[in-house]
């Protein structure tokens, strides 16, 4: 559901669906980053607890979280919130906004770990997951995407 316009008559039944999947958890109350706070369905994969929230009346989704529940990740102890996402406004749009880069920047670092461009307050570009920038960085160098200190650091692996 994420960042898609869901109507509303399919909410509900998408939220039941989501419930009844194996290894999903209903929360009867879940808090988000923002205060909200509603029904939520949890699952447990990879080392992580994805947690979706969503509105008690329309079941339109409000946020996700990630909380690491594997001890021996090492970057942050378990229960740490390691990712979220509120999702305040969804809309259908003609276009970006003026001055929108031609492609998102980069991932960071450690690889796979994603990356957004701040677009303009409230707007954010979301790029998809990495593993090999080498592909990539000529590309994003000729666009000005990446800037050539970063070009050349990336090149370099650093």
């Amino acid at each position: 559901m994420g960042d898609a316009l869901v109507p509303v008559a399919l909410r509900r039944p998408l939220y039941e669906v989501a419930a009844s999947l194996s290894g999903a958890e209903a929360m009867d109350s879940a808090v988000d980053q923002l205060g909200r706070s509603g029904p939520g369905i949890a699952c447990v994969e990879h080392g992580r607890r994805e947690e979706l929230i969503f509105d008690a009346d329309s079941r339109e989704l409000l946020a996700r979280r990630e909380v690491l529940v594997d001890g021996d990740a090492g970057y942050a102890p378990p229960g740490a919130t390691v990712g979220w996402t509120c999702y305040l406004a969804r809309e259908l749009v003609d276009g970006l906004p003026e001055g929108t880069p031609p492609v998102p920047g980069p991932p960071c670092s450690p690889p796979g770990s994603g990356r957004g461009t701040l677009i303009e307050q409230g707007f954010l570009l979301g790029t998809g997951y990495f593993t090999d920038l080498a592909p990539h960085l000529e590309e994003w160098h000729v666009q000005g995407v990446i800037s050539d200190a970063q070009y050349r650091a990336l090149k370099a692996g650093g």
